[in-house]
């Protein structure tokens, strides 16, 4: 798919079924990191696993990293492809919260794998802190150091990737994340017109203001797994997955 800045995102659109799941990875990752849930899933669903800007096999712009443009890339891919409906499930930062909330005519439902959403203020200094360290030349290594901390069993796959990263979109898309994890992402989960699935591994975040801003949501936990669920606890995730899908037509 090319976006109106002709940068090519890559994915994969396989199976068949009503709504679509839109598999969409988190920082420094990939959408093989989604590999065992599109197998699952595709069993019943269709299914769209993609490569956000900058990540895997898509494009390298110089700029243009932020939220609402990778949510931009992926309400193009679904106009592109005719999806007209998707659950969009989406790995730490809140791509698919940002693309639901701006494009609720495509939002059957929201999954958010551990998202960075409404931070306890310790974890947010922490996160800013990051940021900062991302605009330094040691900015590799600083990333490695916070996220390995995070991944538990999937720690050398996460430093593998980040080691391989491309400069230049770390910085200003964690910037993002950090500016975005209490008001602007507590707006959006107060107008979110469509339900909700929260699966929880570690990500220190603030439950009982998520309840408060969506009475409806769906809380699961999945612990001793690390941040990065779909890959320690492929089974549990989904599991909860299915679970949630037999509700959401």
């Amino acid at each position: 798919m090319t976006t109106a800045e002709t940068v090519q995102i890559a994915y994969d659109d396989i199976g068949s079924g009503d709504p679509a799941v839109v598999l969409l990875h988190g920082l420094f990752e990939d959408r093989s990191y989604f590999a065992a849930q599109m197998r699952h899933l595709a069993q019943r669903r269709r299914v769209l696993n993609l490569d956000l800007r900058g990540h895997g096999a898509s494009d390298v712009p110089t700029d243009g990293y932020s939220l609402d443009v990778m949510a931009e890339d992926v309400a193009g891919v679904c106009d592109e492809t005719g999806v007209r409906r998707a659950v969009f499930c989406g790995h730490s930062m809140a791509v698919a919260l940002r693309v639901a909330v701006r494009r609720p005519d495509l939002a059957a439902a929201v999954v958010l794998l551990d998202g960075a959403v409404l931070h306890l203020p310790p974890a947010l200094a922490r996160m800013r802190q990051l940021a900062r360290q991302l605009e330094s030349e040691s900015w590799r290594e600083a990333a490695v150091g916070f996220f390995t901390r995070a991944a538990g069993p999937a720690a050398e796959r996460v430093r593998t990737d980040i080691e391989r990263a491309p400069t230049g979109y770390a910085a200003p898309i964690l910037r993002d994340i950090a500016a975005s994890s209490t008001g602007v992402h507590a707006h959006e989960l107060a107008s979110l017109q469509c339900p909700l699935l929260y699966v929880h591994g570690q990500m220190p975040i603030d439950l009982e203001q998520l309840r408060q801003l969506q009475p409806d949501v769906i809380v699961e936990e999945i612990p001793n797994a690390g941040h990065y669920l779909m890959l320690t606890a492929p089974d549990r995730v989904n599991a909860v997955l299915d679970r949630f899908l037999e509700v959401i037509k």
